[in-house]
């Protein structure tokens, strides 16, 4: 019953809404999550190893050569030169190859980390489905370096300044933990020390590329999205993948391959809802097809189903308990 001695307010179903949604964040908010060093290490010695392979494939790289190469980096933070010198003091082509070997490499890593309370079989098809979506051959064939954020997201905390460089959608992931904000606070402070206040010289010139045609974000799809994403902020559980889903519909500019972070949702989804998060994934070639305003709001099923279906009370459907039964390989 409410108190209702004078004096004294009510409690409201709001008031207690508010109260469960931190008692189900604060637990997970506070644990302390290691650096996942070894699958950091299977990232890069992964990629090296692909890189021969990876040249052979066709590859455009226009925006590798035309901001990387060239050093066009008004859209980037200033350290985005010195993370990338490995890769830009290469021949222009052979620096592509082996960022995108990098990317194939992280994705199937990511998905696969993300699978693995479960079979190896269903690890094995995490990776091979994450490969297997369209912002992985988006960022392929453009040549940029969402690849380089995804793994600053496998080697948290550590990796807080690759994750950095293309904080649109990756930084709300940073919420998750509170050992990593503390990080995000620190780097983002020393960064200023160094370089001044960056991020007002980022933000403007990410603005002139609302007009994109295949730009998405509340600024391009109007004020309802944003309201969906303080929503599902509002209503999400110290998840990254939650958190950075909810994120998504935040952001005024949003691009296809800045939701590469959210393909690892993959590998936590079992059974059917696997199924359908891939091909969630693929409603995200069809803004790039079409340039048209229903193409763009399409695409955003893709984040809205990465919340959905990783909610705390989802669990896997019969079809993949009954095959991880049999297999005997589900790990406690």
């Amino acid at each position: 019953m409410a108190d209702i001695r004078p004096g004294v307010m009510p409690e409201t179903g709001v008031l207690n809404r508010i109260r469960a949604l931190l008692a189900q964040f604060q637990p997970s908010w506070r644990q302390s999550t290691p650096f996942d060093w070894r699958a950091t290490l299977a990232c890069i010695s992964g990629g090296l190893l692909l890189w021969a392979l990876v040249d052979r494939l066709p590859m455009l790289g226009s925006d590798w050569y035309t901001y990387f190469v060239e050093g066009e980096l008004a859209y980037y933070p200033p350290w985005t030169a010195v993370v990338l010198k490995p890769l830009t003091a290469l021949p222009w082509r052979q620096g592509l190859s082996l960022l995108n070997a990098l990317l194939l490499m992280t994705i199937a890593v990511a998905a696969a980390r993300e699978s693995k309370l479960f079979s190896r079989s269903s690890m094995l098809g995490a990776a091979l489905l994450a490969v297997l979506t369209p912002p992985v051959w988006m960022l392929m064939w453009q040549g940029t370096i969402d690849a380089v954020v995804l793994l600053g997201l496998v080697a948290l905390p550590p990796g807080m300044w690759l994750v950095l460089i293309k904080p649109q959608v990756a930084a709300w992931g940073i919420l998750a933990r509170r050992g990593w904000m503390v990080v995000g606070v620190i780097t983002v402070a020393i960064s200023l020390l160094i370089w001044g206040w960056w991020p007002l010289e980022m933000v403007t010139a990410l603005s002139h590329l609302v007009g994109h045609p295949i730009a998405m974000g509340w600024q391009v799809l109007g004020l309802p999205v944003l309201g969906v994403g303080i929503v599902l902020l509002l209503c999400s559980n110290a998840d990254p993948l939650r958190l950075m889903a909810a994120g998504s519909f935040l952001v005024p500019y949003l691009m296809q391959v800045h939701l590469i972070v959210l393909i690892p949702a993959i590998g936590r989804a079992q059974g059917r809802a696997r199924l359908w998060l891939w091909a969630a994934a693929w409603l995200l070639i069809l803004p790039p097809m079409f340039q048209t305003p229903w193409s763009k709001y399409l695409a955003m099923v893709f984040p809205l189903a990465v919340w959905w279906l990783l909610r705390p009370g989802a669990k896997p459907d019969k079809v993949s308990r009954g095959i991880e039964a049999e297999s005997g390989e589900v790990k406690a």
